[in-house]
């Protein structure tokens, strides 16, 4: 009795600048949520913008809370574990998504990308109209709180390919979704040589609506669409566009809403004029993804038997590209991703094989589609909801791999 008497006096005398200013922004936010039911102090305090920005600060320039979120194929579900794990076993977390227009996911959760703490995905549905079949919704998993993006007609007519990015326009304090999409006559790549049309639509959380951007006819070149934008510095996009003979890295900026720049790659990255249109796609291709590593640009590129990871080290710098590693073997992938600060280097999220380069494998983790990492906040979604405790009891319960 002395002994939990002693450890009750001590708690109620912890100074409350303390537990405010020193322990509450280095814990997770999750943590944070519940604290909010305490006291109405400690609600005033953990939802005041001020807080919101601390805490978010800490996260970012700390290891801990940083989670690696993964979607499997066909599997409504989103994945996550904790890369702060000490070893290479990592528990697997199930993250909670919305019952969205009152329908369950068909099969599909596409990962569009994440930003402080907010992450943007594509959901497939049962049932509805074509333009109901397909909805996007930004997410903050920490929080539980998320918000469905108003559907955005597709103007293009026959097949027809795009591919989305999630960025940041800090200039404006605004969460931006970019669409590319782009519309191709009979085998789509033939549009290489002209038949074709792109636009690009951004939407603007602060003001929950669409604009188009650009429209062109018979672009010189075409979007890669088999990945997602790739974020670098918050705010800039890059998405692969080809010919028949080279590969191109076009740069987005969320803050002009303009493409800007072109990043340059080396001589090498180029295909062979000999491409017939018969060969599989991925085997035709050299550039096969973006990604970060230590904070920079990589590329990867296949030239059998070998897969090379190619990374530059000044950003736009053609002579700063170097070759990181390469791994040998036949096989695909999409996903190029740092383990963590201060651990082993780089951590190679592979599809399908047991190749890796310069990794550990982490046991536990199901094969997957896309992956990305995640820093989880306190950022509020403006008109977002709170996800049904009935729905995040259900997706928690879901973790069959096969």
């Amino acid at each position: 009795m002395f002994v939990k008497r002693h450890i009750i006096k001590t708690a109620t005398f912890l100074p409350s600048e303390i537990i405010t200013d020193e322990i509450f922004p280095k814990l997770p936010a999750k943590s944070l949520v519940r604290f909010k039911c305490v006291s109405k102090s400690y609600n005033t305090l953990i939802s005041s913008s001020e807080f919101i920005d601390i805490h978010l600060r800490q996260s970012l320039s700390s290891d801990a809370n940083r989670l690696l979120i993964v979607s499997k194929e066909n599997n409504p579900n989103l994945y996550s574990f904790d890369l702060h794990s000490s070893n290479s076993s990592a528990t697997v977390s199930t993250i909670a998504l919305p019952n969205t227009l009152g329908r369950w996911l068909e099969g599909g959760v596409s990962i569009v990308g994440s930003f402080n703490g907010l992450l943007c995905v594509g959901l497939t549905l049962y049932e509805g109209e074509p333009h109901e079949s397909s909805v996007h919704v930004l997410i903050n998993p920490s929080t539980g709180v998320f918000r469905k993006i108003p559907y955005n007609p597709l103007t293009v007519e026959g097949e027809f390919r795009v591919s989305f990015g999630f960025g940041y326009d800090d200039v404006n304090n605004d969460y931006k979704i970019v669409r590319v999409m782009e519309n191709a006559m009979g085998y789509w790549p033939c549009s290489v040589n002209g038949l074709m049309n792109r636009e690009v639509t951004v939407y603007s959380l602060n003001l929950n609506k669409w604009k188009l951007v650009e429209f062109v006819r018979r672009p010189k070149y075409s979007l890669d669409s088999f990945q997602n934008g790739l974020l670098l510095m918050n705010h800039l996009l890059h998405w692969v566009f080809w010919n028949s003979f080279s590969y191109h890295i076009y740069c987005f900026d969320t803050r002009s809403d303009k493409w800007v720049t072109e990043v340059p790659l080396m001589e090498s990255f180029t295909r062979s004029d000999e491409w017939v249109s018969d060969v599989p796609l991925m085997e035709s291709f050299n550039v096969m993804s973006l990604g970060v590593i230590r904070g920079c640009l990589c590329v990867s590129t296949r030239n059998n038997p070998w897969c090379d990871v190619w990374i530059m080290k000044e950003y736009g710098v053609k002579e700063s590209w170097i070759k990181l590693f390469e791994i040998s073997g036949s096989f695909d992938f999409s996903h190029i991703l740092d383990r963590k600060m201060g651990k082993r280097g780089p951590f190679w999220c592979n599809i399908g094989s047991e190749n890796y380069g310069e990794t550990e494998e982490i046991e536990g983790i199901p094969d997957f589609e896309q992956a990305c990492f995640f820093k989880s906040s306190l950022i509020p979604i403006p008109g977002g909801k709170k996800i049904q405790a009935s729905t995040m009891k259900r997706k928690r319960r879901r973790t069959n791999f096969s």
